[in-house]
């Protein structure tokens, strides 16, 4: 019984671990949804920033410089785009990782109940041993009324004995006056 009680608050405990891991899962896809929305932003802006120099460049017909910050805001958005694409992997994994902590919250919920059960089990057999051990009791206490009452039998049955042998001293006694008598008439 200790030994299930053990058990019992060692998945508690882990029960406890598990909702906190998950609601620090929880804290980081928030996080990582914030990032997410401040990298559309920052897209969005680099989108307006490779619109401006084509009006600029429209303006002042200053191609050479434009192109090469053309060709850095391509390379920032490239860069991006990866970094983006690194987060939706980064979110699959932890989707995983929620979907694998669901699971092994469902098997603890189910061992749990294994748990109750056993122990409602093993409640049933303590109660049953209760009435066996009481049985047991009373029949210890008969089988000593029982050895009382042969030592009273075997008490009785060396009186008997006793007086026994008395009768027959007194037997032998009344022989030999007898054979005395029978011989002094002879």
């Amino acid at each position: 019984m200790d030994i299930l009680d053990v058990v019992m608050d060692i998945l508690d405990v882990v029960m406890a671990i598990l909702d906190v891991v998950m609601d620090i899962l929880d804290v980081v896809m928030a996080i990582l949804d914030v990032a997410m929305a401040i990298l559309d932003v920052v897209i969005f802006i680099l989108d307006v920033l490779l619109v401006i120099p084509d009006v600029v460049m429209a303006i002042l017909d200053v191609m050479a410089i434009w192109d090469v910050v053309v060709a850095t805001l391509d390379v920032i958005m490239t860069i991006l785009d990866i970094v983006v694409a690194s987060l939706d992997v980064v979110m699959a994994i932890l989707d995983v990782v929620m979907a694998t902590l669901d699971v092994v919250m469902a098997i603890l919920d189910v061992v749990m109940a294994i748990l109750d059960v056993v122990m409602a089990i093993m409640d049933d057999l303590m109660a049953i041993l209760e009435v066996v051990v009481a049985i047991l009791v009373v029949l210890m206490v008969l089988l000593d009324v029982v050895m009382d009452l042969m030592d009273v039998v075997m008490d009785t049955l060396d009186v008997v004995m006793d007086i026994l042998d008395v009768a027959m001293d007194i037997l032998d006694v009344v022989m030999d006056i007898h054979i005395g008598c029978c011989n002094g008439h002879i």
